[in-house]
């Protein structure tokens, strides 16, 4: 066995693996298809036994890192013992919680269900502020004496995780430590009323036929109805956005709007005052003057104060181009919508106006536009793009023994080393019991690095909803369903380039307020005549968009940009504010004085209650929902980089990969962004794109 071993390790120091001064105390696996198909337990007694192998593991570990002394701590016997366990319980967790989502067996996935919330209990209570964990991992970083004490990459775990320790009240007195487990507790549970009730608001309205003029007879085809012939418009936000759009009456728009301006509403308004009460208590306790300040404090952009200068004035800048839309748009107004005295429109005539301004002057039909985009030529042509841009390929891989059946597996092989870097999942289709809103991404196995630098295969999966194709129709995706899934596979291509040293910065785990950067870049090239003819496809003809059709749609694109730019700021700035604020404040009074001040073209409507209804306000964004506009700025500059240098220019594409990609949360955005632009940020780019 050692003769096997130490000639394992002399290829791998011919294939790449520098000479180090200390022995090799680390080879990760190789992991094919099999290896992933062999994680995913097949019976709810797998994943108990799963489960109590993993916390068993995990707590062995932990006492065992426990009782070495202080001066006798090395990288071995604390750090790297703490990261195999680590490895072993994050990439459990992640298989758990993929079944727990998509699983297409019933029992199985809510077996998975309690399975994630029996892991995450035993990560609360065991391995956040462990206090002994804390302390062992300041031991090494004082007394440690190994080479490894001294590498940038452990330096950076060392700091991250007593910092991370701190944070989560190892320092805290114990009548303190006390408050905050009752503080965080309640917080969950605040968090979970909200999000329930919201969930669970199934509240609909009756709308009679001759009511519903405009809507299209295949969206009216899924609708029940009552005895008297009425629709039943159910809370359903993508029915909500249908109506908004096409339906050309005004009094069933502003119906709908004002029915889904209650959901969650009056429940959810003295929740939201309470969790903002207990997250204000909570960054007290840590020395903070308010959450908000807290939760930025070791984000990007690190203060409260630096979060509200840029979104005023991104706001300021935005505000301009919105202005030059809706003269434009106030010229013609459709016959069922009167604007005010003061040039103002409703907010349920918002959509509606801008949908028919696109189609008037763009001639955009979305139908038409679908046509071009069938999915069963989408996904190869997206992944071609790709291959260009990244210099991968992607090989079409045996998925059968993963959660469900119809799942699409690519390895992704690099072409610089024909090293495989990953494997990608996509899950794309509707099915019973997938437990999704929307197209999402998930890691299942975190792409890590060697002892030798060299690249460990990770997992990642790509879900959506897509109806899937019949015998004689195929699916077809609206325009915005193939950005958003270009966005989503960017998402999880970060997960497979992004191979760290350690677990917990692997990937797309990076600070909360960067993580959309590299895919809402990817978004962007949608804005290029040469991508739009590459990913369509007429179903009909099979050819590609025309130059024509590619210009009007490019240009629909840009006109709406500002307007959604800033509802985003707007709904930043009602996150931000709540949580900079205290419990007392007036929460209607703050909604409308945004609103009034960012919407100059809209009317307020008091009604609608937004505040009871954004769960983000209660889930992981709460003050640091900026992280959208945010990243779209810095998305916009390094687009408009590669772009100057050349959107398919093999030297950019593998730049980009190794400044932005491939350090995963190692390094601090700041530090990634400035070695692929050779300078700070700026919004001159996002700005030359509206």
């Amino acid at each position: 066995m050692r003769k096997i071993i130490s000639f394992l390790c002399i290829i791998l120091m011919i294939t790449g693996c520098k000479k180090k001064s200390v022995e090799q105390e680390r080879m990760c696996a190789r992991v094919d298809m099999d290896r992933v198909v062999s994680l995913f337990p097949s019976t709810p007694e797998e994943i108990d036994l799963l489960v109590e192998t993993t916390k068993s593991h995990m707590q062995e570990v932990l006492t065992e890192i426990d009782i070495v002394s202080p001066q006798s701590r090395t990288y071995q016997n604390t750090v790297l013992l703490y990261e195999h366990a680590y490895l072993q319980f994050f990439t459990n967790l992640q298989v758990l919680s993929v079944l727990a989502v998509l699983g297409s067996n019933a029992q199985l996935q809510l077996s998975a269900n309690l399975a994630v919330q029996d892991l995450k209990q035993y990560q609360m209570s065991n391995m956040v502020g462990n206090v002994a964990l804390h302390e062992a991992f300041c031991e090494y970083l004082q007394y440690g004496k190994d080479p490894y004490h001294v590498s940038k990459p452990v330096r950076h775990f060392l700091n991250t995780m007593i910092q991370n320790g701190i944070q989560e009240g190892v320092a805290l007195a114990v009548e303190q430590k006390t408050e905050l487990a009752d503080l965080q507790k309640i917080s969950g549970q605040l968090s979970g009323q909200y999000y329930g009730n919201v969930l669970h608001d199934h509240r609909h309205i009756l709308i009679a036929d001759d009511q519903m003029t405009g809507v299209a007879e295949s969206v009216l085809q899924t609708l029940h109805k009552d005895d008297q012939g009425n629709y039943l418009l159910p809370s359903d936000w993508s029915l909500f956005f249908t109506i908004m759009e096409t339906c050309e009456v005004a009094e069933t728009r502003k119906a709908y709007y004002l029915m889904f301006g209650q959901i969650g509403y009056p429940q959810n308004e003295s929740i939201l005052k309470a969790l903002m009460e207990n997250r204000h208590k909570i960054a007290q306790l840590y020395g903070f003057q308010n959450f908000a300040e807290y939760q930025m404090h070791d984000l990007m952009m690190k203060s409260a104060k630096k979060v509200e200068q840029f979104l005023w004035s991104f706001v300021k800048e935005i505000q301009l181009f919105v202005d030059r839309d809706y003269k434009k748009m106030l010229r013609t107004l459709p016959s069922s919508v009167i604007a005010t005295p003061q040039g103002k429109i409703q907010p349920w005539d918002d959509a509606f106006v801008k949908s028919v301004y696109r189609k008037k002057y763009f001639q955009i039909n979305d139908g038409e536009i679908a046509e071009y985009f069938p999915l069963d030529h989408v996904v190869p042509a997206m992944l071609d793009q790709f291959k260009k841009v990244f210099h991968v390929t992607f090989e079409k891989e045996n998925g059968e023994g993963l959660w469900a059946p119809d799942l699409l597996v690519y390895g992704v092989r690099s072409l610089k080393n024909q090293a495989m870097i990953g494997y990608l999942v996509l899950d794309l289709y509707n099915r019973p019991g997938k437990n999704i809103a929307d197209a999402c991404h998930m890691i299942i196995i975190p792409a890590i690095r060697d002892d030798c630098s060299i690249a460990c295969v990770g997992a990642s999966v790509v879900a959506a909803q897509f109806t899937a194709p019949q015998a004689d129709k195929p699916t077809l995706l609206e325009f915005s369903d193939v950005i958003t899934l270009f966005h989503e596979i960017g998402h999880g291509l970060h997960a497979v380039f992004g191979a760290t040293r350690f677990t917990m910065f692997s990937g797309t785990q990076v600070v909360q307020d960067f993580v959309e950067t590299p895919s809402i870049m990817l978004e962007y090239w949608f804005d290029e005549p040469e991508m739009l003819i590459a990913i369509s496809h007429n179903v009909h003809t099979g050819k590609p968009l025309s130059k024509p059709l590619i210009e009007k749609l490019v240009a629909a694109q840009k006109f709406g940009r500002a307007g959604r730019m800033l509802k985003q700021l707007y709904l930043s700035m009602l996150s931000f504010y709540l949580f900079k604020g205290c419990s007392e404040q007036d929460v209607p009074a703050l909604i409308a004085k945004l609103h009034k001040k960012l919407f100059r073209h809209l009317v307020y409507e008091p009604d609608f209650h937004v505040e009871t209804s954004f769960t983000h306000l209660a889930q992981q964004y709460a003050a640091a929902y900026y992280t959208y506009p945010l990243s779209s700025v810095i998305a916009a500059d390094l687009f408009g980089h590669m772009k100057e240098h050349g959107l398919w220019n093999y030297e950019t594409g593998m730049k980009y990969v190794a400044d932005i990609l491939s350090p995963g949360g190692s390094v601090a955005p700041q530090v990634m962004i400035k070695r692929f632009l050779g300078r700070h940020y700026s919004m001159n780019a996002y700005m030359a794109l509206l």
